[in-house]
């Protein structure tokens, strides 16, 4: 698994959606009851799950999160990784790959961040599910994205820039 690096997000106090964002992230804790910590997670997955446009840092901040339970929740790895699976997580990570690509991975910040969440969601959480794994799979658009960030000759080109080559080790 890979560690997400830190980011502070721009937010904008006047959008519910930011508001609502921020409560939930203000809810995890990195010691809570499990069935608590089951609950936010559920609650951040359903919110991206909603999402249409991710360049706002709602996406970055409830995903950062969601990766931090990896780490912070090891005993419950699986069990995270199968609600992850339940709650559609490949067919959000297609919708939202596809967006973020349109728009440019390396365009800017506010683009870069939910991609880099999305993709160590993706490459963590899958180690302990076969779940999500399968799910990944089997939605074809995800995998279809990750092959073409692989085979993309200017990103293989550019292996030397960090972000780069994040992009291609969690494809």
């Amino acid at each position: 698994g890979e560690k997400a690096d830190t980011v502070e997000e721009d937010t904008d106090a006047s959008d519910p959606q930011q508001v609502k964002a921020n409560e939930l992230v203000a809810r995890y804790k990195k010691k809570m009851p499990v069935q608590s910590l089951m609950d936010v997670l559920k609650e951040m997955m359903e919110m991206v799950n909603s999402i249409e446009k991710y360049e706002n840092g709602i996406a970055s901040k409830l995903l950062k999160k969601i990766g931090s339970a990896y780490f912070d929740y090891k005993s419950v790895r699986k069990a995270s990784a199968k609600l992850l699976a339940e709650l559609d997580f490949a067919k959000t990570a297609a919708k939202m790959f596809k967006y973020l690509n349109k728009k440019g991975i390396f365009s800017n910040d506010n683009v870069w961040f939910p991609a880099y969440y999305l993709l160590t969601c993706a490459w963590n959480y899958t180690d302990p599910s076969t779940e999500l794994c399968t799910s990944i799979c089997e939605d074809k658009g995800f995998l279809k994205m990750i092959l073409e960030n692989i085979k993309h000759q200017p990103y293989r080109d550019n292996q030397k820039n960090k972000n780069v080559k994040y992009i291609l080790k969690s494809s």
